[in-house]
């Protein structure tokens, strides 16, 4: 499907295609901060708009994001269990893996549970301060630091034309879930370049 050339495609195609789980590719780049962050540098895919017109200080790799997919349908990862439709991933210039986000709307309230009992059932947990990180648990291994992170909302239900309300709850729960994985290797190396990390991230020993 990413050799079609979208041109050639007809409707029917392209709507199968659209409905699928794509990723498209960015180079990532280390950029000059200018002042706007505690760090000297920061890092960030090539064509953004912020920073397509900026020259890098250094390429760093590659990051893969899922740019069509289907919350209820698409399994990209699992983990305990729970399903995630999206993802993005990052790897060094030599494809050593960086970074990778797994996110997904739930509307079952097991699904946080499940992460979170099998992270801590299996990881080292790592002590966050409340100031840098409200909400966010995390864990250890030998080379990874894992996160987790959960943000509670709630959505209007929606009624079909003449279908009774009577009995029926008007809002559902929804949780934003985000996964995030780093490596250790990774994370030394962004702290030797000077580049921006998230206050919630310790050190490597």
């Amino acid at each position: 499907m990413l050799a079609s050339d979208v041109k050639e495609m007809d409707k029917k195609a392209l709507k199968e295609a659209f409905e699928a789980a794509m990723f498209k590719k960015d180079t990532i780049a280390i950029f000059d901060s200018e002042g706007s962050l505690p760090t000297p540098f920061y890092l960030e895919s090539t064509s953004g708009w912020e920073t397509k017109k900026l020259k890098p200080k250094k390429y760093y790799g590659y990051r893969y994001t899922t740019v069509s997919y289907n919350e209820d349908k698409d399994t990209l990862a699992m983990l305990n269990g729970v399903a995630f439709p999206a993802l993005a991933m990052a790897e060094n210039k030599d494809g050593k893996f960086a970074y990778l986000y797994a996110s997904k709307t739930s509307k079952n309230k097991t699904d946080y549970q499940s992460l979170q009992d099998f992270l801590q059932k299996t990881y080292r947990s790592l002590n966050i301060a409340e100031e840098a990180g409200s909400g966010i648990k995390g864990w250890e291994s030998p080379d990874f630091y894992y996160f987790l992170t959960k943000k509670d909302r709630t959505e209007e239900e929606i009624f079909s034309f003449g279908e009774s309300e009577e009995d029926k709850p008007t809002t559902t729960a929804i949780s934003e879930i985000l996964l995030e994985i780093f490596s250790k290797e990774y994370i030394q190396d962004m702290r030797k370049e000077q580049v921006y990390l998230r206050d919630y991230i310790p050190l490597v020993k």
